[in-house]
C-alpha cells in the first residue's frame, strides 16, 4: 500500500494539537504538515478560527515543529476589504510570511491571492507557496496563472478532484504539487 501524506488543520485546541502529533506516522502514513491561520492582526483567513496573540501563535508553531511536522500558514481570506493593497497592509502580510519563515522556520504558506503570492515568492524564494483552495483552481488556464504567480503548490478546486487527466496535465507541465482537499 503506497503511503499517504496529509496536510491537517489546527482548530485552536492544544489536546488535539497533541492527539495529532500522536498519529504522526501511524501505519505507514504520514502527517506532512499541519496548517494553521495567521493571527487575525495580519491578515484574514478562509477557515474560523480563534483569535490569536503573536506570541501564542510562534508557541504553537514551536510545539509543531518541535515534533517534526512542517507548518503551513493559512493567509487565504478571498478579500480583505478596501485597503487590501494597501502598502501598509502589504508589508505587514509580508513581513510576517518573512520573519516566520526566516526566524521560527515556517516551510509553507497557503495564500489565495496571486498578488500576495508574486510578492511573497520574490520576498522568499525558498519558501513553499501553495495556491488556496479558495483561489477556484479547476481548469489549466487558471492553474497555469498561480504557477507563473509563484506558487509551487496548489490545492485545486474540489470540482475537478477525479479528473486525473486535467491534474496529471497541471502537475506535468507546470511541474507544481498538488494537494486535494477531501474533507469538504
Amino acid at each position: 500500500m503506497a503511503q499517504l501524506e496529509f496536510s491537517v488543520p489546527y482548530n485552536g485546541d492544544a489536546a488535539t494539537l497533541r492527539q495529532l502529533i500522536a498519529l504522526q506516522k501511524r501505519n505507514g502514513n504520514v502527517i506532512r504538515e499541519i496548517y494553521l491561520n495567521a493571527p487575525q492582526a495580519i491578515t484574514g483567513s478562509g477557515r474560523v478560527g480563534n483569535v490569536t496573540t503573536l506570541d501564542e501563535f510562534v508557541g504553537v508553531v514551536s510545539v509543531i515543529r518541535e515534533a517534526g511536522i512542517r507548518v503551513d500558514i493559512t493567509m487565504n481570506s478571498t478579500c480583505d476589504g478596501g485597503d487590501w493593497y494597501a502598502e501598509e497592509t502589504l508589508n505587514r502580510q509580508i513581513g510576517f510570511i518573512r520573519d516566520m519563515h526566516e526566524q521560527h522556520g515556517i516551510e509553507a504558506v497557503t495564500l489565495a491571492n496571486p498578488f500576495l503570492i508574486e510578492q511573497a515568492r520574490q520576498t522568499c524564494p525558498n519558501l513553499e507557496i501553495s495556491a488556496s483552495v479558495l483561489a477556484d483552481i479547476d481548469c489549466f488556464s487558471r492553474a497555469e496563472a498561480f504557477a507563473l504567480a509563484g506558487a509551487t503548490t496548489m490545492t485545486v478546486d474540489t470540482s475537478i478532484n477525479r479528473d486525473l487527466k486535467l491534474l496529471r496535465q497541471i502537475r506535468e507541465k507546470l511541474g507544481v504539487e498538488l494537494k486535494l482537499m477531501v474533507n469538504e
